[in-house]
């Protein structure tokens, strides 16, 4: 792993990265009948070159038009084995022979940046990778067979916790991008001063200030862990992780409903440089802003919002870090002060009797 992280230094390698394993794979055993075989990734071989791999991964975004892909399934934490032939994590280059990849249809509906604002810039491929008979070379391997060893590098590397700190920054960045864009449709429609209005952009402003706060707690916490990295504290990033799966759908509903048609009904560039363009500015105009730019606002909170993008882009929120129930759960079994909540209510129930 050592050597690994200073090849991807010093030659400026870029990763995708596969967890996930479809469906079929992962509920596998209820499958295996004798009618029909696992399909579940494991390794088919061990031979002095390395590992052969056979299976599948899903989401291995950017994975076609990156150099390598990190491969690492959880291991079951259900009595874990120590030698295990679905348990390893391994980096490979991204074109060793017996892989394929299969792309979902492009959410990049066109080349404008005006049309599709967001869509044509920042559309990342998401990819299913297959691993068919894959030879991965013994210096690549990086973990074979044991569970519990899966396990703790999971939790004692801090992997969720570092990942959740990025996360939460992201986060942060992208409410404070929808409250722009929810405070400027209201200065365009001359709706800035309305109770609804500022009822609907007030909820986000909480969600951005909540989410700070939740920023600067992870960071104000933060302490040395055994191996001598800053860890962030990892309670107010799992109340984090349970908050935005909930908050980002409700701003882009709160982007639809303060924009109501003006989000449906939005010209395209070329429309623009026609001969209904002098019409266009005059009945598309905004308050204090020409038609073409507040067109331009419009097909951004519509691409966000409502287009093919905007509706994977909530879909990716919601299940970041898994079902809600795992990221509920995540937090539940962090929160180390329960006996202390508990410790106050008996206390308070003893005090009836002094």
């Amino acid at each position: 792993m050592r050597a690994y992280y200073v090849y991807c230094r010093e030659h400026d390698i870029s990763l995708s990265h596969a967890f996930v394993q479809p469906h079929a794979s992962r509920f596998d055993e209820l499958l295996e009948d004798g009618s029909i075989s696992s399909c579940a990734a494991r390794i088919v071989e061990r031979n002095q070159e390395g590992i052969v791999v056979s299976g599948a991964f899903l989401l291995a975004t950017q994975g076609v038009t990156t150099d390598e892909i990190l491969v690492y399934p959880p291991a079951s934490p259900y009595m874990p084995e120590e030698d295990s032939s679905r348990t390893f994590a391994f980096a490979v280059p991204n074109n060793l022979p017996g892989m394929r990849w299969i792309c979902r249809e492009s959410l990049a509906q066109g080349a404008s940046a005006y049309d599709y604002p967001l869509s044509s810039r920042f559309d990342e491929m998401d990819t299913l990778v297959l691993f068919e008979d894959v030879l991965v070379p013994w210096e690549r391997v990086f973990m074979l067979g044991d569970e519990r060893l899966s396990m703790r590098f999971f939790q004692e590397s801090g992997f969720h916790v570092h990942c959740g700190h990025q996360v939460l920054c992201r986060y942060v960045a992208k409410t404070e991008f929808a409250l722009g864009i929810l405070f400027y449709m209201a200065e365009t429609l001359d709706r800035a001063s309305y109770p609804s209005t500022i009822d609907k952009i007030t909820e986000v402003i909480a969600s951005f200030e909540t989410l700070k706060s939740l920023l600067v707690a992870s960071e104000a916490g933060a302490a040395p862990d055994r191996f001598g990295s800053m860890l962030p504290d990892r309670r107010p990033i799992w109340t984090a992780n349970v908050l935005f799966p909930k908050m980002y759908p409700r701003m882009i509903e709160l982007i639809q409903l303060l924009g109501g048609s003006s989000v449906i009904m939005i010209p395209s560039e070329r429309d623009f440089a026609s001969e209904s363009s002098e019409a266009m500015e005059r009945y598309l105009r905004g308050a204090g802003i020409d038609a073409c730019s507040k067109t331009a606002l419009f097909r951004l909170a519509w691409d966000l919002s409502s287009s093919g993008f905007g509706g994977r882009q909530t879909l990716y929120e919601r299940f970041f870090f898994g079902d809600q129930s795992v990221v509920a759960g995540r937090l539940y079994h962090a929160f180390t002060d329960k006996e202390a909540c508990i410790g106050k209510v008996k206390a308070f129930l003893r005090s009836k009797d002094e």
